[in-house]
């Protein structure tokens, strides 16, 4: 396979991929989807006409939407191996975007989903392997950390409730009663299987919801968003003030369109840690997928008092306003910090 050829179309499309992290209106949004969807398209074509071992007629055909449509071609690579099921899963979700964006119903949580897809092939194409690398073991204590929403390149705000924490308790064990022959065996097993019991529910007790939060994390960035979900509901169950779980959830359900759901997880984020910015802009972000932008405006500006370096907020709150045809939205760029500005794509402010 030509994986020159194939990574051609995302190479070229440099310009809406930095789109999707700048845009400012939904009209640039909706643009920047489209022609992303169109260029990871266009790539998966291109590594299917060019696929030695694609049977002939799909390689012959494969750069005709109306004879092998897309599906089938994501589809035939996946039978070989040429990508992996997550970018599959990618694939399929940009399709949906782009389909929103299409009727002009393209939502912020669109952009991320276009970015994670053009990764993903990219990683894939360059690399020539399907097999994704084995994860890291993360180090006991270690903060996982957020996963960046679109336009906000960020770690968690606050420390992992769990880092640091010591391993399972030591239970004492009793010398066991001297007993002659096989019994002193049995119970030198008996005692092995309770202090085992033991640890290993001290573990579960203190260590569990951590693990479904990093089982969450594994599918979410791998695209599974259901199985995603499953494990950070199991995490909230064990520990239900995880803001960090709540956060996933709820651009799970974002992402998912159910937003009456999102609404309830991401508010009782926000009552849990109302100073938490990330958790603000992602209440904000929901409103905007909702049509609210006048609710939105609130939360982002909320956001901007707790974090005001954030480019993220700053372009949440202009987009807000811009939707709202609210002449604040320039006067904001106005006295937005330099670092803002170039974040955001626009020219520093005169006189700097």
């Amino acid at each position: 396979m030509d994986r020159s050829a194939a990574l051609r179309p995302l190479a070229e499309a440099n310009g809406p991929i930095r789109d999707l992290e700048e845009y400012r209106s939904e009209r640039e949004l909706n643009a920047a989807i489209h022609a992303v969807g169109a260029a990871v398209e266009r790539s998966l074509r291109l590594a299917l006409r060019t696929d030695t071992d694609a049977p002939e007629e799909q390689r012959l055909a494969a750069m005709s939407a109306e004879v092998v449509p897309l599906d089938q071609v994501i589809q035939s690579l996946r039978a070989r191996d040429r990508i992996r099921l997550e970018t599959a899963g990618a694939a399929h979700q940009l399709i949906g975007a782009v389909e929103r964006a299409a009727t002009g119903r393209g939502r912020p949580s669109d952009a991320d989903v276009a970015v994670v897809a053009v990764d993903k092939l990219r990683a894939d194409l360059s690399s020539g392997s399907s097999e994704p690398a084995a994860p890291a073991e993360p180090k006991p204590g270690a903060p996982t950390g957020r996963t960046p929403d679109k336009g906000e390149p960020e770690a968690a705000t606050g420390a992992d409730p769990d880092a640091g924490s010591p391993g399972p308790p030591s239970v004492p064990v009793a010398p066991p009663p001297k007993i002659s022959g096989g019994g002193r065996w049995m119970a030198w097993i008996g005692v092995a299987m309770a202090v085992t019991f033991m640890i290993g529910l001290a573990w579960v007790l203190g260590a569990g919801g951590e693990d479904h939060y990093r089982t969450g994390v594994a599918m979410f960035r791998a695209g599974r968003l259901d199985s995603a979900a499953v494990a950070f509901e199991r995490a909230l169950q064990e520990r239900p003030v995880d803001v960090d779980a709540m956060l996933y959830l709820g651009r799970i359900h974002r992402r998912q369109d159910r937003l009456v759901e999102a609404s309830e997880v991401l508010r009782e984020a926000v009552r849990v840690a109302p100073d938490d910015a990330v958790a603000l802009r992602e209440l904000g972000h929901l409103f905007m997928d909702a049509g609210q932008p006048e609710r939105a405006v609130e939360q982002y500006q909320r956001a901007l008092e707790q974090d005001s370096d954030a480019p993220a907020g700053w372009a949440g709150l202009y987009r807000a306003l811009r939707a709202m045809s609210d002449p604040r939205a320039e006067q904001l760029l106005d006295r937005a910090p330099d670092h803002v500005r170039e974040a955001l794509g626009v020219p520093p402010a005169e006189g700097t």
